[in-house]
């Protein structure tokens, strides 16, 4: 009994302390326009993706490799990022044209649901995100391509709305098999924040951030054919950002069936590694991709390519 007066006593503060503790919790999240790296194998490989003609995923990359493939192709992707909660898809077709040509089509699709607050935050966020793409490339020489892209994006949340175009221009040279560089300059559109609470969501859309990508991919056969090692490596200077960002991977392929990818990538503010596998079936290659760090974005990605 003469413990009443203490815990009543007790009771009544926390009751206080309940009510007067901040209603809202406000949060920003930035880089939230960020779609799905191009694909596993590129981002197994550091996302140092823009000086190999691989496939039709080039377009999201280096599109003047588009006139180096030798095959049509279907490049379909899915990521989960879990930091930010996003899921992307990616798809585009690739047309190649005689050899001295080569035409793409891609479209993405991003979307963040539900970005969930504190406990007592009624706001629930959803971004999506579309981005359509066509792209061109033409050989100036049996070694040396142009090519250029043109995005159209789309970004919707709540009654927020965004369009703008994201062009870029590249430069692919492959002067013998087991040597090639890139060069990409890209428009990569408008960097988004928001900042939400329980009651509203606020928008802020950034200057257009521009980027240019010098990359280089070396091959070699450590027998006659195999296994495989490929070294790519390349340098990315976002304007209006201080530092250079420095990405680079390594692919082991023993046999022709199966191959194993690790990369770092090494921004101005942060640095972790990237893991991936590969299987090639035929005319059918499945890739996988993870960064597990907790410093990265955490994502995982499966990519499906199909050359015929």
């Amino acid at each position: 009994m003469k413990n009443r007066p203490v815990m009543g006593l007790a009771i009544v503060l926390l009751c206080v302390l309940a009510c007067s503790w901040p209603a809202t919790s406000q949060t920003t999240v930035k880089n939230i326009d960020r779609a799905a790296p191009v694909g596993a194998r590129a981002a197994a490989l550091g996302d140092s993706y823009i000086a190999e003609a691989t496939d039709a995923g080039d377009l999201f990359g280096n599109p003047a490799t588009l006139a180096f493939l030798i095959e049509w192709s279907v490049f379909m992707s899915h990521s989960i990022e879990r930091k930010d909660e996003m899921m992307s898809e990616n798809l585009a077709l690739a047309f190649p044209s005689g050899g001295v040509a080569g035409f793409g089509l891609g479209v993405s699709v991003a979307h963040t649901g539900y970005i969930k607050d504190s406990p007592r935050a009624s706001t629930k966020m959803r971004v999506l995100q579309y981005l359509f793409d066509i792209g061109y490339a033409q050989k100036i020489s049996n070694s040396l391509g142009v090519g250029a892209n043109l995005g159209l994006r789309f970004v919707e949340s709540g009654e927020f709305r965004l369009r703008e175009l994201t062009p870029a221009l590249g430069f692919f040279y492959t002067p013998s098999p087991e040597i090639s560089y890139g060069l990409i300059y890209s428009d990569q559109g408008s960097p988004l924040e928001f900042t939400y609470d329980s009651s509203s969501a606020t928008w802020k859309t950034e200057d257009l951030q521009q980027t240019l990508q010098i990359g280089l991919t070396l091959r070699l056969h450590l027998w006659r054919k195999n296994p495989t090692l490929t070294m790519a490596l390349a340098n990315q200077k976002d304007f209006h950002v201080h530092g250079i960002t420095y990405k680079g991977g390594v692919e082991f392929q023993p046999i022709g069936l199966l191959a194993f990818r690790a990369a770092y990538f090494v921004a101005p503010d942060v640095i972790y590694p990237k893991y991936g596998v590969g299987l090639n079936i035929g005319q059918l290659r499945i890739d996988y991709a993870i960064s597990p760090s907790r410093l990265s974005d955490r994502f995982h990605e499966m990519t499906a390519v199909l050359s015929f």
